[in-house]
């Protein structure tokens, strides 16, 4: 058996008893429906395949349960899509598949504020360079993964977060943060990257192509960073105060790295550098 959807298109409002329907899928331009789901059990996914210019969907009384929003919205200007339900949460962005089967990379716009309590799953597709900002105010955790076709832009915030990870080998043009997060962890083919937080201790950077870390806002509590890398990782934009150990593996003929200024005079530094050319 197949996902049985509800297929909404244009203006309404909806309040609806349901037990079957799994999928709520948001079609077309001019999609700005009010629904009132306390009596839709059983819905698991979102998919917006369109977003009215003006106004966001509008969705109260979603089940604290496990769920999926499904995004194809490639717009100058997106409306936020605001989310409140409880549980884990996944997100999958993609373009439509024709542009896939070009092998053409186009954006994808949507623009997402979460408010469910537990883990993130942001998920970037083949060919989708994603573009927006997501919010995830109280998510215990966020990990993005980014198809290698891929690319990883805009702006994500968790600041709940305890560890905020980044994966893929794509390329990155984004800034990254969470007020709560010790740990930012980056595996990214090249670009440019901002990360912030108030109680990160340990960076770690993976990256095949050159990477610039060109903000690190409020990070003066680090005290790890460990870098493997195929090319240039350049962290000379930031300053340490805390930072006990500083391990920089290089792999390759142009494998490099810049450190910036470190100013710590209550703590011994530990270096270990490697494979550099």
């Amino acid at each position: 058996a197949g996902t049985d959807t509800l297929s909404l298109k244009g203006s309404a409002q909806i309040k609806a008893s349901t037990s079957s329907i799994e999928e709520l899928l948001f079609d077309g331009s001019e999609a700005e429906v009010t629904i009132k789901a306390t009596g839709m059990a059983g819905i698991q996914t979102l998919t917006f395949s369109g977003q009215n210019a003006d106004n966001a969907i509008n969705i109260s009384g979603l089940d604290a349960t496990a769920r999926t929003i499904n995004s194809i919205l490639e717009a100058a200007s997106p409306v936020t899509q605001t989310y409140s339900a409880g549980g884990d949460l996944t997100v999958n962005l993609n373009v439509d598949p024709s542009w896939v089967a070009a092998e053409t990379k186009r954006d994808n716009d949507f623009t997402l504020s979460a408010k469910n309590s537990g883990s993130v799953t942001l998920n970037v597709g083949a060919y989708t360079s994603a573009a927006g900002t997501h919010t995830f105010a109280n998510a215990s955790g966020l990990t993005v993964n980014v198809d290698t076709t891929g690319h990883f832009g805009g702006t994500v915030r968790a600041d709940k977060a305890t560890t905020i990870s980044v994966d893929g080998g794509s390329n990155i043009d984004a800034t990254v943060s969470g007020l709560a997060a010790t740990t930012f962890s980056f595996n990214v083919g090249s670009g440019t990257i901002a990360y912030g937080g108030t109680a990160v201790t340990t960076v770690q950077l993976t990256n095949s192509g050159s990477v610039q870390i060109t903000a690190a806002t409020r990070t003066s509590s680090v005290e790890t960073i460990t870098v493997d890398t195929g090319a240039l990782a350049d962290f000379a934009l930031i300053g340490t105060t805390s930072l006990n150990t500083l391990q920089i593996s290089g792999a390759g003929s142009i494998a490099a790295a810049k450190i910036g200024t470190h100013v710590g005079v209550s703590n011994d530094l530990t270096m270990s550098l490697t494979g550099l050319a």
